[in-house]
């Protein structure tokens, strides 16, 4: 096994296949060290207080005969070394073919890495540090300590060191084939071992679990720890371990391991309680029995190792044939060659975006699957909420109206406001169709970056070459693309469709419905009185209405804000009338009130109280039928009648100015305070709380249509812009990618340049061959373990 983990080392695939390995697992001071230097014999490990392992150490014995030894430094160049000497030394890793025989300088080493990895400050790390130890005072075994199991962190240490440490141990005790070493001081309570509870979390069943029990020295007097010994508190199938290590007093009075070793010997054949069971305590049956236990283990999981080699194996005998097929011959013309990877990554380039190209296509969506969700998922979607009354309020909408009706309001609604405020809409939807281009650009961009196979992989120039080329395509393509989606936008700008069938604002469309309010007023229905007010009010806006009630001023008022356009155009007529004929019903009143006194033209008709109606309804023709003569009396009486209004109107204006005295000398137009006209604001608005009736109505119409419209050309924009980004830059690159990179290529001339192979596919070769072959070896080590009697 040991030379199967180094075959695995020099291939560096030890997180590939699990090893069987013992996995050390303890809290800070139950001895952790102790025990793994007294199973080597040597002090080698960094001591102090508080955390001190904070990185995995991957310690693996190796038993060497000092023939061996001797052999291995005279083939180094170190024939002038003692054996008796050197007989022990060390090898990291991360140092190879260097050795420490000073073991002192293994523990320096192991400080420094260790500072390296996780740096000077009191952090862990989860990377190991894999050394070495070849002595003919050891067993084989492989060992891993752990730092140590910690519950408050120190100052220099993250606040959540404790998951830190567990999330470590747990990535070693959770693999099948490790065993657990799981140390407990038998000074403390077994029910607070740390170590057992982690290991019962990952073994409930105690088949990889290894007890061991440090301190038994410093137990209370009168007790002892036989019972935890023996399993009868906690059974483990693979059992418990008692060991006496140094204490830090001997540590301080530099008492060797092998002294240490012997007081421990000594400390349980002369013990009452163990001296019966001293042969099955101390640290030399701790060792042998980690050794047997290892052995044990390891056929146990020969299967598993083998079945997991024989895959690894098959991978990388894979990767070298493509390799070696791969490895085509340069020699001669370049042309066809190069032709060749052209035509290979244009058609990757198609595959990807029609789906056909299935490698790791149940990992991650890539290729034509996210340019779809970018059509569907993203732009559609944002099309279709676009809200076109967003930042389009009803203040904006009545503004439009009345820029549209000019110096006169208009009699029907002003179809400009409509084109105007719908055009400001459609233009909204430039900015997400141009973004949508470019987005595809960018998977385009991205599918050309992931185009990987191993020919072209093993010409990086001229991969980089293409690339470069596809790029100036897509860029190429990119701007007709995005010329055309601004053309599409001004064509829905250029002509408002109205008559378009799915446009609720055509002229039938109005015509129902003011056709149906005016049946509905003709024809009131009894049991909804307010049922003109509901059909007035296009989009549910109760804006110039009032609540239901039971004053008939209400409903009167109701009634007024129910009138039809024609009705409103109507009642505006005639007070425009009404207000230029002021001063002739001034003289009318005047001439009635003459009329009821009796006067000429009315006593002529009989004209009185009871006739007013019959002289009020005369109409032209009856006048014509009087004679000459009565016409002009009638003409002159009047005349009369006028001119005395006017001096009794300037009377009472004199009386007026005397009660404030005022002179009628000064009583001049000329000497009064000019009236002076308010300053025209620089911008207007129309007033938002304006409840007139007519406003109302033409800005709930004019939402109308500017919401039904509007639907029609997302709904056009939606379908077309895709098409057009598909076209334009999806197909036509893929229609142009090979001429383009035949053209561009073959005008360097000179092809040798491009087709130089990188080192890295070199290397990656031999690597792949070393792989192999250290492989087969691990197979024959293990078929050799399996015929291994132990």
């Amino acid at each position: 096994m040991m030379k199967l983990q180094d075959a695995f080392n020099v291939i560096n695939v030890r997180n590939q296949i699990e090893l069987p390995q013992i996995v050390v697992v303890g809290s800070q001071s139950t001895g952790k060290s102790s025990v793994l230097e007294s199973i080597v014999g040597r002090d080698f490990l960094p001591r102090g207080s508080g955390i001190v392992t904070r990185c995995p150490l991957v310690l693996q014995l190796r038993r060497v005969m000092p023939q061996e030894l001797i052999k291995k430094q005279n083939q180094n160049g170190t024939e002038g070394i003692s054996a008796s000497n050197n007989t022990e030394y060390g090898e990291f890793l991360h140092r190879k073919g260097e050795k420490y025989f000073d073991f002192a300088k293994i523990r320096t080493e192991i400080e420094e890495q260790t500072n390296r990895i996780a740096g000077s400050d009191k952090n862990i790390s989860d990377e190991p540090i894999s050394l070495t130890i070849y002595s003919p005072n050891v067993v084989d075994l492989t060992l891993v300590d752990l730092p140590g199991i910690t519950k408050v962190p120190i100052r220099g240490q993250p606040q959540d060191i404790e998951e830190q440490i567990k999330r470590i141990t747990y990535k070693y005790i959770l693999q099948q084939n490790s065993l657990i070493l799981a140390l407990t001081a038998a000074n403390t309570d077994l029910a607070n071992s740390d170590a057992l509870k982690m290991a019962r979390e990952v073994d409930p069943e105690g088949e990889r679990t290894i007890g061991v029990v440090t301190k038994i020295d410093l137990m209370d007097q009168g007790t002892d720890a036989l019972d935890l010994l023996q399993g009868k508190i906690y059974n483990l199938k693979l059992g418990y371990y008692g060991v006496k290590c140094r204490s830090q007093k001997q540590i301080d009075q530099n008492i060797s391991i092998r002294d240490a070793i012997k007081n421990e010997r000594e400390f349980f054949s002369t013990h009452p309680i163990y001296q019966n069971h001293s042969d099955r305590l101390g640290v030399g049956f701790l060792s042998e029995s980690l050794n047997r236990i290892l052995c044990t283990h390891i056929i146990k999981c020969i299967p598993q190792l083998s079945r997991q080699i024989n895959e690894l194996l098959q991978s990388k005998e894979m990767d070298l044939v493509q390799l070696e097929m791969n490895s085509i011959s340069i020699d001669g013309d370049k042309g066809p060659i190069v032709l060749n990877l052209i035509n290979k990554f244009t058609q990757t380039y198609g595959d990807m975006i029609e789906g056909k190209f299935v490698k790791e296509s149940a990992v991650d969506c890539f290729g034509g699957s996210r340019i779809n969700y970018i059509f569907h998922n993203i732009f559609v979607k944002s099309i279709r909420d676009i809200d076109p009354f967003q930042y389009l309020t009803e203040q904006d909408i009545q503004t439009a109206i009345k820029n549209a009706q000019a110096l006169s309001p208009s009699l029907f609604v002003p179809e400009v406001a409509f084109e105007v405020l719908v055009r400001q809409q459609i233009a909204r939807l430039l900015e997400p169709s141009v973004e949508c281009a470019r987005k595809v650009y960018k998977e385009l961009r991205d599918i050309v970056g992931k185009i990987d196979f191993q020919d072209i992989n093993r010409f990086q120039r001229l991969k980089y070459k293409i690339c470069d080329v596809m790029e100036n395509v897509l860029d190429k393509c990119l701007t007709p693309t995005s010329d055309m989606i601004i053309q599409l936008i001004e064509i829905e700008n250029a002509h408002i469709n109205t008559n378009h069938p799915d446009f609720v604002g055509s002229a039938d469309t109005l015509l129902n419905l003011f056709s149906g309010e005016r049946e509905q007023q003709m024809n009131p229905p009894m049991e909804e009185p307010n049922q003109q007010q509901k059909q007035f009010t296009l989009l549910n806006k109760g804006k110039g209405g009032q609540q239901e009630g039971n004053n008939p001023k209400e409903e009167n008022k109701k009634g007024q804000s129910g009138l039809n356009q024609s009705q409103m155009i109507k009642s505006s007529v005639n007070s425009k009338q009404q207000n230029n004929q002021e001063e002739e019903k001034v003289s009318q009143q005047q001439q009635q009130q003459q009329q009821e006194k009796g006067g000429y033209f009315f006593g002529f008709f009989g004209g009185n109280n009871q006739n007013q109606t019959k002289g009020n309804n005369l109409n032209q023709s009856e006048l014509i039928d009087n004679s000459d003569k009565d016409l002009e009396q009638i003409q002159k009486r009047n005349k009369m009648q006028q001119a005395q209004i006017k001096q009794r109107q300037q009377r009472e204006e004199f009386e007026i100015l005397q009660r404030f005295g005022v002179e009628q000398a000064h009583y001049d137009k000329s000497n009064l305070p000019p009236v002076l006209l308010p300053a025209i604001p620089s911008k207007m608005r129309a007033n938002s709380n304006d409840e007139n009736p007519r406003i109302i109505m033409e800005t709930i119409i004019i939402q109308n249509l500017i919401q039904s419209y509007f639907a029609i050309v997302k709904k056009n924009i939606a379908d077309l812009v895709p098409k057009t980004i598909m076209a334009f830059l999806v197909n036509e690159s893929r229609n142009i990618a090979q001429r383009e990179l035949v053209g561009e290529i073959y005008k360097i001339g000179n092809l040798d340049e491009l087709l130089v192979e990188d080192p890295v596919v070199s290397q990656t070769r031999e690597q792949r061959k070393k792989e192999i072959a250290s492989l087969r070896m691990a197979q024959t080590l293990l078929n050799d373990v399996t015929q291994y009697k132990f």
